[in-house]
């Protein structure tokens, strides 16, 4: 293991960092990636877009931003709503990666993660910490009932089927929008900045002002 002040003076580089190349430094590249990168993430999702609407037409109407479902109940169009949103942010990532894929002329794992195999038990901590922070924030609502984000799963009213789908697709939904947004910031932008720099602390100061400027 790398010694953590090592990575901090830049006397070390972090084995993800270190999977940049000569490529990803030179301008025309680069220059070229900003430009077809947010180019393919725009098509992905627009393909997405397109999939949805046209699966309306075979007989299987799922475009709830369309105004199909309408008669569904809420909880359930909410699910259906919550794996779109996921679905679309997720194509955009991979549209991200796969003009990295053709401009650096490395593997889509590169972008990802350096470990040789994938480890379940990180995501499981992950995906356990995540519900405890989401349930506290739904408790919370109980006493807020007449806020705007009390949470509609904690609603005696509706059906316990329903509430189990909903968080189901909670669950789901949120992974493939955290995935889609860790590929994007901690994968591309992350190893694009620290091509350039093998400071560190550097390099998470520039994603900080990154990540505060596509942030609303």
């Amino acid at each position: 293991m790398i010694p953590a002040l090592d990575v901090l003076a830049g006397r070390a580089t972090p084995p993800f960092l270190a999977l940049t190349t000569a490529r990803d430094r030179r301008g025309r590249w680069v220059a070229l990636m900003v430009v077809a990168g947010p180019a393919a993430a725009i098509a992905m999702s627009v393909l997405v877009v397109v999939a949805l609407i046209f699966s309306g037409h075979l007989g299987l109407p799922l475009n709830v931003i369309g105004g199909e479902l309408a008669d569904l109940p809420r909880l359930l169009k909410s699910s259906v709503y919550i794996l779109e949103v996921g679905i679309g942010l997720a194509a955009a990532a991979a549209g991200l990666l796969l003009a990295a894929r053709l401009i650096f002329r490395r593997p889509l794992r590169s972008w990802i993660t350096v470990a040789p195999r994938f480890r379940w038990s990180v995501l499981a901590w992950g995906a356990g910490a995540g519900v405890i922070a989401i349930m506290v924030l739904n408790l919370i609502s109980v006493f807020v009932p007449q806020g705007p984000g009390e949470a509609p799963i904690l609603d005696a009213g509706e059906p316990l089927t329903q509430r189990l789908v909903y968080l189901a697709a909670c669950g789901l939904g949120f992974l493939i929008a955290a995935w889609a947004e860790e590929v994007v910031f901690r994968g591309y932008l992350l190893q694009q900045v620290g091509a350039f720099t093998r400071r560190i602390w550097l390099v998470l100061l520039t994603m900080v002002e990154i990540v505060l400027a596509y942030r609303p």
